[in-house]
């Protein structure tokens, strides 16, 4: 196999023309001005997608914005050097981050289910389930009208769903309507996934239910790190912003339409909110909420104080690992963790990445 640098290098070839023609379209055709910055940009390790979406190609931009941000790939160099490569799946596997998590009196949302491929089903009661008759007594008269199903190793988001049950059968957030059969099935036919976890589903505080134009939860990310002398700290947080009928709030790269609001972390209200300019890449900044028209400036998050005391107390538990990028939901009755993420995207959408990694460096 291929070194990493050199499969990275292979990748950016093939991406580069088709980003170098979007980005010259978008700046009038300037592509000699784009082509010195999209050097430049791959000098500073950047994907050219990412370097596209952060704005770093247009040549209105000015150069000092090169200092503002800081790429993935510099990002993971750090995480790497703060992070213990061995105790990556605490925290990425959805299920073993959930039933640890438990066990240390961490709040997150109610474990129902577990189910794994080829091998019994797990409940919390520690009842093995590997029958199909089995299965459709938990979904059908154990679980909840309405519970959360996920795979544990996904990321962005991906297929997670909200199920709800209808007489005998399972019906999904988009409507499609499933025996136990056919829901097990279609389990079986992710063959990425080997487990997924069933929860309950959640619904937003009163207080930030204007921040998503749907039913899906919205969730604070914060990021935390341990210094040197083994001390949480708070490095920077945001709230992730749901649109349309996303049920999830993750931005996936721009991809979903979802918004992100920086958090003011000393006084726990929004700063400002941004999305991903697709014509002429970067952020641009947003005043009201496209659904529902509630300002952002301005607006507190309920239960700040829980939402940052349940970061920190996560982030001692979860030692030796260092730095951690929180996902909290703030519901009617507290909060609750969602995940925790060992390789988290640097939030590009405040411009202020450079000053984080900085601030990181620091305390390393």
């Amino acid at each position: 196999m291929l070194p990493a640098r050199f499969r990275r290098a292979m990748k950016a070839a093939r991406a580069a023309p088709s980003v170098l023609w979007k980005a010259s379209r978008a700046s009038g055709y300037r592509l000699p001005s784009v082509a010195r910055r999209f050097a430049l940009a791959m000098k500073h390790r950047y994907e050219p997608g990412e370097a596209y979406a952060t704005g770093l190609l247009d040549p209105d931009e000015p150069l000092e914005a090169f200092s503002k941000y800081a790429s993935r790939s510099e990002m993971a160099r750090l995480q790497k050097a703060l992070n213990p490569n061995e105790w990556e799946w605490l925290l990425a596997d959805k299920g073993i981050f959930y039933r640890y998590s438990l066990l240390h009196g961490l709040p997150v949302p109610e474990l129902l289910g577990l189910w794994f491929r080829g091998q019994a089903g797990w409940t919390p009661e520690g009842q093995p389930i590997d029958t199909q008759e089995g299965w459709a007594d938990l979904f059908l008269n154990r679980f909840p009208a309405e519970f959360v199903v996920k795979p544990a190793r996904s990321v962005y988001g991906d297929g997670i769903r909200i199920m709800t049950r209808k007489g005998s059968d399972l019906v999904d957030h988009d409507g499609n309507r499933q025996s136990v059969r056919e829901f097990l099935g279609s389990l079986a036919s992710r063959p990425s996934y080997t487990c997924f976890v069933f929860q309950e589903r959640l619904s937003n505080h009163p207080g930030l239910a204007m921040m998503s134009g749907g039913s899906g939860v919205l969730s604070v990310r914060v990021i935390t790190q341990i210094d040197r002398t083994g001390m949480p700290r708070v490095l920077t947080s945001n709230l992730k912003v749901i649109v349309g009928d996303n049920i999830v709030s993750n931005n996936r790269h721009g991809m979903l339409g979802n918004l992100v609001a920086e958090i003011d972390i000393e006084r726990g209200v929004i700063e400002f909110c941004s999305g991903g300019d697709a014509a002429h890449g970067g952020n641009v900044k947003i005043e009201r909420h496209p659904d529902t028209g509630a300002m952002f400036s301005g607006t507190p998050i309920p239960h700040w104080t829980a939402v940052l005391d349940l970061a920190m107390r996560a982030a001692g538990v979860f030692a030796p690992v260092r730095t951690v990028g929180w996902d909290v939901a703030v519901t009617p009755s507290g909060v609750r963790l969602l995940e925790g993420n060992i390789w988290y995207d640097p939030p590009t959408h405040a411009g202020r990445t450079g000053a984080l990694l900085s601030r990181m460096e620091q305390l390393r």
